[in-house]
């Protein structure tokens, strides 16, 4: 596991907080939205953004490491630049699947907001 977040850089620690940020608010969040309690008005735009902070911060990741090898391009063959390209897209990837985990909690959560709106009573 340590491993893998070296692999991924810099930000890879960081990735990993606000990716157990975003679940710890789901499931906070989805407590309270099936709970029987009569205040539901409760933010879920959070997880989204935090989605949308860690796909920013996989980019910024990946552009760093990208202006960090261009200095040493010339010195290094093809396929260890081709190594290095790959390397600097973990964490690109990883923060697009934090974002679209995000997206997914979020339309989840936002869907129950939506149907606890039309129906009160029901719910």
């Amino acid at each position: 596991m340590f491993d893998f977040i070296n692999q991924i850089g810099v930000f890879g620690m960081p990735l990993i907080i606000i990716a157990l940020i975003i679940l710890f608010l789901t499931v906070k969040y989805s407590m309270k939205l099936w709970s029987n309690n009569t205040n539901k008005n409760i933010d879920i735009n959070s997880i989204l953004y935090l989605g949308v902070f860690a796909l920013s911060l996989g980019l910024f990741s990946h552009y760093l490491g990208l202006y960090q090898a261009t200095g040493i391009m010339a010195q290094l063959r093809p396929e260890q630049i081709a190594a290095g390209y790959g390397q600097s897209l973990l964490a690109l990837l990883y923060g697009f699947t934090i974002f679209f985990l995000s997206a997914i909690c979020w339309f989840g959560l936002r869907l129950k907001v939506r149907r606890l709106k039309l129906h009160p009573a029901a719910e």
